[in-house]
């Protein structure tokens, strides 16, 4: 009688670890794995934290000029193949490009369809940390993070695993930096 009980129980154990893996579980992505993107290549911002600047001063570092608009209009992507996305929520940021949460949100929506209909590339970076995580954030990574075809993200910032469930949700590919150094590396893999 035990026989049975382990070998159902193990059956069972099984069946949810398959289960669990694959439903719904983020696709690790390793430096090796990252795709080299397709020009041309955009870089803009949802909630307006600097980080998208950030991103773009990097890659120039390395030898790649990308074009960084902090509130590309969603027409503007369609003459990109590639769009970068970074996500995180600055107050003084929405002050200077005199938008809000909602204005954002909606942004976001019209990117998402735009990008779906023309087959442009979305990269959704987090670069921030902890630091750039707040309630707006949030709400903006929830909603629309998982429209991307890739995330990468550094650790500091991936704490409570929002982004992890989000790519898991979504099917899709992520990388989470153990160190923001890598983000030159992660840059020289994708866009050299």
């Amino acid at each position: 009688m035990k026989s049975v009980l382990k070998s159902h129980a193990g059956k069972l154990i099984l069946a949810a670890f398959l289960a669990f893996f694959c439903s719904g579980v983020a696709q690790a992505a390793s430096l090796a794995d990252l795709p080299k993107l397709e020009g041309p290549i955009l870089i803009t911002s949802l909630g307006q934290a600097p980080d998208g600047n950030t991103i773009a001063v990097l890659a120039k570092r390395n030898g790649v000029v990308l074009p960084y608009e902090t509130l590309a209009a969603p027409e503007r992507i369609k003459e990109f193949k590639t769009v970068i996305i970074s996500y995180g929520v600055s107050l003084k940021g929405f002050g200077a490009a005199g938008v809000n949460l909602d204005t954002e949100l909606a942004r976001a929506e019209a990117i998402k369809k735009i990008a779906k209909d023309n087959k442009i590339t979305l990269v959704g970076m987090h670069i921030g940390g902890v630091g750039r995580r707040d309630q707006m954030s949030n709400k903006i990574i929830e909603n629309y993070a998982g429209m991307c075809d890739l995330l990468v993200v550094y650790k500091d910032g991936n704490q409570d695993g929002m982004f992890t469930q989000v790519a898991g949700k979504a099917n899709i590919p992520f990388m989470e930096m153990e160190k923001l150094a890598m983000i030159n590396e992660v840059l020289n893999k994708m866009l050299k």
